[in-house]
Parts: structure tokens; sequence; C-alpha cells
């Protein structure tokens, strides 16, 4: 970037001294500006819709190099900048390439928000987005394959037992929804990404008889009917999760749709010590402000991060476990159990967000490294 940033001053000085250097600044930043715009408009209509995401960084990047290296040997300085410039993009394209050890990639998709992958592990099938595992679906029993998924579904039969409509926000593979169903419930999904409606229907057996809306969740929430009787934010993008919905403003929304008993769930990743807590203290502090009561489940060791699970509504007593389906893997079963037997009343001693305040991508960006690094490491891929 502070050699792209050069380029600008460097081309004035190129126009030759003998014309005013406001004007040679001005034309040159009228061309840059122009092009700025054009290649705005053609990478976001053209480019990544038709080539993908991946490849069009590996040909920006391939591009920029050629330029770099016939700029070097025209300047006849050698051609050790330009070997060591192709060496980096290759070595680049190599890494960019990697799939996962001891994972068999199923399939590869680029939309809009980033780069998709479905991979697979014994009986179990993964959707990953930016390298992040968002989900995962075990064919033994066509159930999910990780216990956060279980908790969802069994906090809703125990909150809401009467449950009859819900909304998810955040669709993934569609096993969250596909479990709300088979417990009789009316359940319509809110997905801002086609290309992951796509892959969950394609590669995870998503029903089509499960209604999906396609656009903002925030937005589409808005347009929803009230007398919801559970709302359901799950809406990790890689391991961001959008602001815009874990705000003041949103949780009000949510309450807005829901009947007199229904309850808003929210999943979030992170601790509850350390910088780290800042994130789920701040949604707790948040959701305490709107709804009378706050529920927390789950929580990792101290120091670590794992999926916090707030269940917001009136309910004034915690009530009692209901167990998952039979699973195939023991494990499983026993760690659901154990997360929904973590239930307290949230502590709401943090920040207020707001859409005018709401700085959680800043908060958690230490938690949001050590997830991708542990998962790259979890993957084989570091």
């Amino acid at each position: 970037l502070v050699l792209l940033g050069s380029v600008g001053p460097q081309a004035v000085a190129w126009t030759g001294s003998s014309r005013p250097r406001g004007r040679s600044l001005g034309e040159v930043l009228a061309l840059s500006t122009a092009g700025s715009l054009a290649a705005t408009l053609l990478a976001a209509f053209v480019l990544i819709p038709h080539f993908g995401v991946r490849a069009c960084f590996l040909g920006t990047a391939l591009a920029l190099s050629a330029l770099g290296g016939v700029g070097t040997w025209g300047a006849g300085r050698g051609t050790g900048l330009s070997l060591l410039l192709g060496l980096i993009l290759a070595v680049g394209a190599a890494q960019a390439g990697r799939t996962p050890s001891g994972f068999r990639l199923v399939a590869r998709r680029s939309s809009f928000q980033g780069e998709l992958w479905v991979v697979e592990q014994g009986p179990v099938r993964m959707l990953l987005m930016d390298g992040i595992i968002q989900t995962g679906k075990d064919s033994r029993s066509g159930l999910s394959a990780f216990s956060y998924t279980h908790v969802l579904d069994c906090l809703v039969a125990m909150f809401a037992p009467q449950a009859r409509r819900a909304v998810v926000a955040g669709l993934g593979a569609g096993v969250l929804p596909v479990a709300l169903k088979a417990r009789g419930l009316d359940v319509e999904v809110l997905e801002l990404d086609p290309e992951v409606l796509k892959v969950a229907r394609d590669f995870f057996d998503f029903p089509a008889g499960i209604p999906v809306r396609l656009g903002d969740g925030r937005v589409l929430l808005a347009a929803q009917a009230p007398g919801l009787d559970a709302v359901i934010l799950d809406v990790y993008s890689g391991d961001v999760s959008p602001f815009q919905l874990l705000t003041r403003e949103a949780f009000a929304l949510a309450r807005e749709k829901l009947s007199e008993d229904g309850v808003l769930m929210v999943n979030l990743l992170g601790s509850l010590d350390g910088k780290s807590s800042r994130v789920p203290r701040a949604v707790a502090a948040t959701l305490k402000e709107i709804f009378p009561q706050v529920w927390l489940y789950g929580g990792g060791p101290s120091g670590g991060y794992a999926n916090l699970l707030f269940v917001a509504g009136s309910r004034k007593n915690p009530p009692a476990v209901v167990g998952p389906p039979v699973l195939p893997d023991p494990r499983l079963s026993s760690e659901v159990l154990s997360v929904l037997g973590t239930g307290r009343q949230a502590q709401g001693e943090g920040a207020l967000l707001t859409d005018d305040f709401n700085p959680v991508d800043l908060w958690d960006r230490g938690m949001r490294s050590r997830w991708r690094m542990d998962t790259l490491r979890y993957l084989g891929i570091r």
C-alpha cells in the first residue's frame, strides 16, 4: 500500500518540469478517480461474479508484479526485484490454493461476502467461510455436528415450549432451521448471501420447503409480522458478527416483533474474562436495556473463548433442561447437556451498544485472531 501510494506523486513528476505542477496534479487525480470508479464497477459487476474473489486477488497481484518487473527492467536496474516479485506471487498463489490437511475438499464457491468451502472429514461435512468453520452436519444422523446448534434448538424448546413461529437470521448449512422445523415450528430464514443458500441446498440437503428471504437481516426482520415466538441471531460471516444486529435499536426491533412470551437468542463467540469479554459484556448490557430478563448459557475455560448463547425475554426463572435428540457421538450429547446446565442470569456491566456507538470489531480483534489461528491449526494449514 505504501508503494502504491507513491505512484501518484511519481506520476506528477513524470509529466515534466515544463508544465504547471497544479495542472499536472489535477490531471493525475482526475485520472486516478476515474480509474478507481471504473475498477470498482468492473470488480463488483464483472470480475468477482464471473471469476471469484480468489482469482481476482491473484490476477491483481500478477498484474502489479508484471508492471513492477517491466518498470525495473526498463529502468536498467536489473532483474533481481522482478524475480523477487515473481517468487512472492508464486508462493502466495501456492498458499492460497492449499486445502485443509486430512479433509476432502467437496466444493469451493466465491461470493460477494467471501470464499466458501465445503469440506469433509469422515462422516462430518463442514461449511467454511473465509477459512472459518461456520457449521457442520453429521451424515449418520443428518443433524448438526456441533454442540451450539443443538443447544440453541433445546433452548427454544425450554424457553418457548409453545412456540409456533420462529425466525433464524443466518442460514449457514441450514441445520438449525431444519431442527426447529422437526419440532413443529414454522421457520423462516433470513440470509444475506445468495451463494450460501445455494451451497446449503447443493451440499447439505437444505429443504426447499423452509422459506429463505435474501437480504440484510435487520431490514428483513423489520418486514416481519409481529407475533414471533423466537428470533435467533446466528449471523457470523467468517469471524465477523454483523454489528448492525448487535445494537439497542436492533434488539428493540426484535422485541417489537416478538409475542408476549417470545424470546430473542443471540449466538456470540467470546470470552467471559479479560479483554475478550468486552463484547459479551456489552451485548448483555444492551440486551438488558430492552428485555426484563437475560439468561446466558455456555462459556469456555478462563482465558479461552467459546459460544456464548444469550436468551432474552420475560421469564424470571430458568426452565427445566430439555435434552437433545439421540446423537451418534456420545461426547457431543454430553457437551450439549453440560452447556445446558450452565444457565445463569447475564451480568450487564458493559458498554451500551447503539447504532451510533458499536466498536465490536475493534474490541474483539484479539479473539478473532486467536480463533482464526486455532482454526488453521485444526485444519492442518498452519
